[in-house]
């Protein structure tokens, strides 16, 4: 097995079953998750508070990470909660939520190998009051999206899974067509 997502089930058990996952969304807070045996591991979907504190990150599981969607951190969070994805060597695909929205430009600054940071946002009154702020940033890379429901986080990552067209494939033509200067 290559591709998991897990959604309320007991993670221990599988996680130490599959070692070779190289495609792995976990939701849900468990407190038992130790992704340290995951050697293979080059995407990974999880709650912020699985890498944290950063300060004490164990760097190593995620020196393969390629691809990151990491959600639910505090919207008041300072850079230090972010800056461990400086530290990742093979980060290319940065997915995350409207909370990053004070450090974007950092991040594009500082991820040497980042090709795309997605931002989502979700219906909602608040949620798109922060879509605003990230207006100011004038990247290539930076892809603002819109969900209507939770619901389509798990049918993207089962497309992706599959092979087809997911958000990740959405985003890379974004971006290849606005730094093309394409006059689609």
């Amino acid at each position: 097995m290559q591709h998991l997502i897990i959604d309320g089930y007991y993670v221990k058990g599988i996680l130490s079953s599959c070692p070779n996952i190289i495609n792995l969304t976990i939701h849900g807070y468990y407190t038992d998750l130790n992704l340290q045996e995951m050697t293979h591991l080059t995407r990974l979907g999880v709650d912020s508070s699985y890498i944290q504190p950063h300060n004490e990150l164990p760097i190593q599981p995620y020196f393969n990470l390629t691809h990151l969607n990491v959600h639910g951190a505090n919207p008041d969070s300072s850079w230090r909660e972010w800056e461990f994805l400086a530290h990742l060597p093979k980060l290319t695909h940065i997915n995350t939520d409207e909370a990053i929205q004070n450090h974007i430009s950092k991040v594009l600054r500082l991820c040497p190998l980042l090709k795309i940071l997605v931002v989502e946002f979700f219906k909602s009154h608040r949620s798109l009051h922060y879509l605003h702020a990230c207006y100011q940033v004038d990247d290539n890379r930076l892809v603002l999206t819109v969900w209507k429901s939770y619901s389509g986080h798990i049918r993207d990552w089962e497309r992706g899974a599959h092979g087809l067209v997911d958000l990740w494939i959405i985003s890379e033509r974004i971006v290849f067509a606005r730094s093309s200067e394409c006059s689609c």
